[in-house]
């Protein structure tokens, strides 16, 4: 599945790949492109946010004011420094200041990642409702489905020939993730202990012996 947003001058598209999710966002000021390991994405953290431009909330009040009251003063013949002309100009300044202030509202889904090496952020930044918020929302639940399946598939199953202590801090690990239960967890640890009834390892086919 691929995710495509645009707002704006802003686009951003995420796109599901063989061993991590391709993040790409393009705007005016700069354009990248990054691929992230599942193991990084973090989405049982999700931040949401919410920026309004609040220099233009207050500057288009205070246009407001000064438009409404001397245009009183001009239609009623009081005195006034302004004269249709400016008013005009006030006007124009006013409308601008008011659709900055609506096209500058957005909403955002911050999802963490765990490296804090990467060049472009430490989040992967979504619209919440572009292109709705229901798409939005199927996409972070697919995201999450397709992330715990690749991570429990690289590194739930035993492999004889990897260190088992290694192998049992990957378990620990997908268990603090989430990724399997407790249960899952407690056999996976018996098999490379070799305490299971079975005595299987599940990774290549191999079978351990007592």
């Amino acid at each position: 599945m691929e995710l495509k947003q645009k707002r704006f001058l802003i686009t951003r598209e995420c796109k599901f790949k063989e061993h991590g999710l391709l993040y790409r966002v393009n705007s005016i000021k700069v354009g990248t492109e990054i691929i992230i390991p599942y193991e990084d994405i973090q989405l049982d953290n999700l931040i949401k946010k919410q920026e309004t431009n609040w220099i233009s909330l207050l500057i288009t009040p205070m246009l407001l004011f000064v438009f409404v009251v001397n245009l009183v003063a001009l239609l009623t013949g009081e005195s006034t420094e302004f004269d249709y002309s400016t008013l005009s100009i006030i006007f124009m300044l006013m409308v601008a200041s008011l659709l900055a202030a609506i096209l500058g509202r957005r909403k955002e889904i911050l999802i963490p990642v765990v490296n804090r090496n990467y060049y472009l952020q430490q989040f992967i930044t979504l619209f919440e409702n572009a292109p709705n918020e229901a798409t939005v929302d199927q996409f972070i639940e697919q995201l999450a489905t397709h992330t715990k399946s690749y991570l429990k598939e690289k590194y739930g199953k035993l492999d004889k020939d990897f260190p088992i202590e290694s192998q049992l801090q990957n378990f620990l690990w997908l268990k603090d993730r989430g990724v399997i239960t407790n249960i899952e967890f407690e056999q996976l640890k018996d098999n490379a202990l070799g305490r299971s009834s079975e005595n299987k390892f599940i990774g290549f086919g191999f079978k351990a012996t007592n």
